[in-house]
């Protein structure tokens, strides 16, 4: 009954459903716990109702032994081999239980070390699989070789001392990547039965991973917000630009990076912005279509300047060789510049960065389209398309516009 309550509340955590409702057939009263609480709670009930079977077994065995034992002496040499019999068959079942149980400790899921005074005395089958290596090759000190070196002085304070009772640490599995272990250290030095630390420990690098895209995602989301508030307030294209440097230092302080904008001819680029915590890249591109990252409309990372497919513009730089990352800068579909930065050769920016630039040049291209439109209906409204003078609109202002006392008044 014990597992059949056992099995049904792990199905209920398995698909989120509530657990308090599940029938107690064992009547273990832990319909108040919650569902990990739960499942713990009845997975130890059913260990150590399996313990007690277990001890009753043995002690009924024993007792059994024992009265065969008196029965051989009263009965004498006839009954001698029937007793002998009988002995050999209790203890190859004995044996077979032993194996048993032993079977289900080895195959368990979850990581299971016994540390003493000169190292790893025991280890699960568990462990030994995910190292790739047998059981036989990590007892001792080797299997510090396999525990990250940041978190290897945690692990041997807990070998040495049985502290923190709870801790996290890596260890490098068969295929040479850092697995994340949550631990629970036992400390069994007192028991002269084990003479040393119990370590449980559970695989947890797919929620550990989870955690960091999540957390990545967070900053990816508050990047873009800020730069579209600071941009939203930019009512000139030099504000603009002053976001645009604030927001590189952001990205990457130490990183060249620069701003190039054609002008009203989409003919020529010049550089309108770059990082003030470093000098400017210096890219020598004339107009924006002689650009790579604004004909492809995507943006470009380049490992060397020195490689087959590297960019012309690139090349024979001062600064000698480097990577670089190019952004296109669009306003609905019309280039206007490209953002562009280098670094050391072989070192391009990568990963979060290149994702932030991506967004700064298309939220900077966006703001600055638009700045660029207002100003041009502005113009428009004031003055002649024909001799481009002042119009009406124009005149009635100044006409109108009240003297330096009127305005103090």
């Amino acid at each position: 009954r014990l597992v059949a309550d056992l099995t049904s509340t792990g199905q209920a955590v398995l698909t989120h459903r509530p657990t308090a409702n599940l029938p107690e057939t064992a009547h273990e009263h832990v319909s108040q716990l919650e569902p990990v609480m739960r499942l713990r709670v009845l997975a130890a009930l059913t260990s150590s109702i399996a313990f007690r079977a277990a001890q009753e077994i043995g002690r009924v065995d024993e007792a059994n032994l024992n009265s065969l034992l008196t029965k051989q002496v009263l009965l004498g040499v006839g009954g001698l081999l029937i007793t002998l019999l009988l002995a050999a068959a209790l203890l190859a079942t004995a044996r077979r239980r032993s194996a048993h149980f032993r079977s289900l400790a080895l195959s368990a899921s979850d990581l299971v070390v016994v540390l003493g005074a000169s190292g790893c005395r025991y280890i699960s089958r568990s462990v030994a699989t995910m190292v790739g290596r047998s059981e036989s090759d990590l007892y001792g000190d080797r299997l510090a070789r396999f525990i990250h070196d940041e978190d290897r002085p945690v692990f041997e304070a807990v070998q040495a001392t049985g502290e923190p009772a709870q801790f996290s640490f890596r260890m490098l599995n068969s295929a040479g990547e850092w697995r994340y272990l949550e631990a629970h250290a036992t400390d069994l030095r007192a028991d002269r039965n084990l003479r040393g630390v119990v370590l449980h420990a559970r695989d947890t690098t797919d929620r550990v991973q989870l955690e960091q895209q999540l957390t990545a995602q967070l900053q990816r989301d508050g990047f873009a917000s800020r730069l579209g508030e600071a941009l939203e307030m930019a009512d000139e294209e030099r504000e603009v630009f002053n976001v645009v440097e604030r927001a590189a230092v952001e990205i990457s302080e130490q990183t060249p990076m620069e701003l190039l904008l054609s002008d009203s001819s989409r003919a020529n680029l010049s550089r309108v912005a770059s990082n003030p915590g470093t000098e400017a890249p210096g890219c020598p591109v004339k107009s924006p279509f002689s650009c790579v990252a604004v004909r492809r409309g995507a943006a470009v990372v380049f490992d060397s300047s020195e490689s087959l497919n590297a960019c012309p513009q690139l090349r024979g730089r001062a600064s000698g060789p480097c990577s670089a990352v190019c952004v296109p800068v669009s306003f609905m579909g019309r280039a206007l510049g490209v953002l562009h930065t280098t670094g050391p050769e072989g070192e391009p920016l990568s990963g979060k960065p290149v994702s932030q630039l991506t967004m700064l040049a298309g939220q900077a291209g966006a703001r600055i389209g638009t700045v660029r439109a207002f100003e041009k209906t502005q113009l428009q409204a004031s003055t002649d398309g024909l001799t481009g003078l002042g119009n009406r609109r124009t005149a009635c202002l100044l006409y109108t516009s009240p003297s330096p006392r009127d305005r103090q008044k």
